[in-house]
């Protein structure tokens, strides 16, 4: 093993806690988070509120985070895949699709912020077009869209391993 294949080792490993940070604070927001903070009384719900402004805002700085190192790693990976021998149909289908996830999933992100942060203008969109901005910048679209992202890495581990043994 050489000094480059130590850096693309630890650039995988990089891009693989990114990833898990991301996709498992998610599903934690989800199935965890979010449940507990639902409450019933006034009071409960004014420090909910403001619990929750401090939750979203440190959870939000962590995506970006996780979002840069995933972008950087994964195209460091990308440019890695495509210049060795390990191309097949499967790893291109599998990364073409994981590519078009990621920039549907990117979309929602910034789209939840766009709508949460309330910079439309009611005159800009329609109130359908917002309901079903609103609906698709869940977090459950993340959170299962995360999940389906690492599934399809888990193809492309295993279309270089095909590659590989052929």
């Amino acid at each position: 093993m050489n000094q480059w294949d130590v850096l693309l080792l630890s650039i995988r490993w990089i891009h693989l806690v990114s990833a898990s940070m991301w996709i498992g604070g998610s599903l934690f927001y989800l199935f965890i988070l979010v449940p507990a903070l639902k409450t019933h009384t006034h009071q409960d719900r004014q420090k909910q509120g403001s619990l929750n402004k401090v939750i979203s805002l440190n959870f939000k700085r962590m995506v970006d985070l996780c979002l840069w190192t995933l972008v950087i790693s994964g195209s460091i990976i990308l440019v890695d895949r495509a210049t060795g021998n390990h191309l097949n149909t499967l790893y291109l289908v599998a990364i073409s699709v994981k590519l078009l996830l990621v920039t549907i999933l990117i979309s929602i992100i910034f789209t939840k912020r766009r709508l949460k942060s309330s910079q439309l203008d009611d005159s800009q969109e329609s109130p359908l077009l917002k309901k079903i901005g609103y609906r698709i910048a869940q977090w459950q679209t993340v959170a299962y869209l995360g999940l389906f992202i690492l599934f399809i890495t888990e193809i492309l581990r295993f279309a270089v391993e095909l590659s590989l043994s052929n």
